[in-house]
């Protein structure tokens, strides 16, 4: 469902709520989940129902919201504004410390070495 929004050119969802899951999921695919107080989301709704002020403004960069000639600042993580910022997936995102993380392994494994996976005959 949260591709399907993207390729709507659905960029962010405003609401007073989110599960994790869903926030998490709309993340990896690009789509801001933006949580308001529940006077800000009334707020909103009541411009939005105008057809002549519907406009409604959302800058990731700036962590601003704006409608109706209003501006309200809004909180997200560093890593979900760099993420979504950047276009990439989580998976792209982690790929980053790909250095990091083999270094990692290399070390973690000499220092146990029984817990790497013995490589047998393949079928």
């Amino acid at each position: 469902m949260r591709w399907g929004l993207n390729q709507l050119g659905i960029r962010a969802i405003i609401g007073t709520s989110f599960a994790g899951i869903f926030d998490d999921n709309c993340q990896r695919n690009g789509v801001l989940t933006l949580t308001l107080s529940e006077e800000a989301y009334q707020q909103l709704s009541a411009a939005s129902a105008d057809a002549e002020h519907n406009q409604i403004t959302v800058s990731l960069e700036d962590k601003t919201l704006t409608f109706n000639q209003q501006v309200l600042h809004f909180e997200v993580s560093a890593l979900k504004r760099e993420m979504l910022m950047g276009g990439g997936s989580a998976v792209d995102w982690t790929l980053q410390y790909e250095t990091d993380i083999t270094q990692f392994e290399h070390r973690h494994f000499a220092q146990r070495p029984w817990l790497q996976r013995v490589k047998g005959p393949t079928a």
